[in-house]
């Protein structure tokens, strides 16, 4: 038996025994160049610790989150780590060649907040957004790249949901946690 599965074998009461092995389990699930998800999981284990801690302060967060957060961030800063700089790039090199941006990428059937982001944003920034998809289908089914010159004018990671997506975000857990319903939800039909 590894040190793992023994770990995720013992039960809350033993886990609580060894306050040291509680973050010791990382949740990455995909390694992404994108600060977004580096912050949502720095939130996730920072809910999960003044969650989990008898007395803790609201905010106050443990030395082994803060380990969690510094060592993520290291692991997907391209800056600091040559293999998040070589995912970044190869990333970006896709991206270029059928002209999509990173943000294209989101699903708003998936993620309703992504969808309502997306009605908030201006008709034309929506439209260019539809473009830019029906031209990488046009090209994926082609079997063909953009021209060399049009894929050194492409910009892969310039953000045009972030903020939108930030916005909507905040105010869906400011609606969580005053107990009013949500605006928006799934339903199945």
């Amino acid at each position: 038996m590894s040190w793992l599965s023994s770990i995720i074998r013992q039960s809350p009461a033993q886990h609580e025994a060894r306050p040291n092995l509680r973050f010791a389990i990382i949740p990455v699930v995909q390694f992404h160049p994108n600060r977004e998800y580096i912050e949502a999981v720095v939130d996730w284990w920072r809910r999960k610790a003044t969650q989990s801690r008898p007395g803790g302060l609201i905010g106050q967060a443990s030395p082994d989150l803060r380990m969690a957060s510094s060592f993520l961030k290291w692991l997907t800063d391209p800056r600091r780590n040559w293999f998040a700089a070589q995912h970044y790039k190869a990333i970006s090199n896709r991206l270029k060649r059928y002209g999509l941006r990173y943000e294209d990428l989101y699903d708003p059937m998936y993620d309703l907040d992504i969808k309502e982001a997306l009605n908030r944003l201006p008709r034309e920034v929506v439209d260019a957004r539809n473009q830019r998809l029906k031209r990488a289908i046009d090209l994926s089914m082609k079997h063909e790249y953009l021209p060399e010159d049009l894929q050194a004018l492409q910009t892969p990671f310039r953000s045009y949901l972030k903020d939108m997506l930030a916005l909507v975000k905040k105010e869906s857990a400011e609606r969580e946690a005053l107990g009013a319903l949500p605006l928006y939800q799934r339903t199945i039909t």
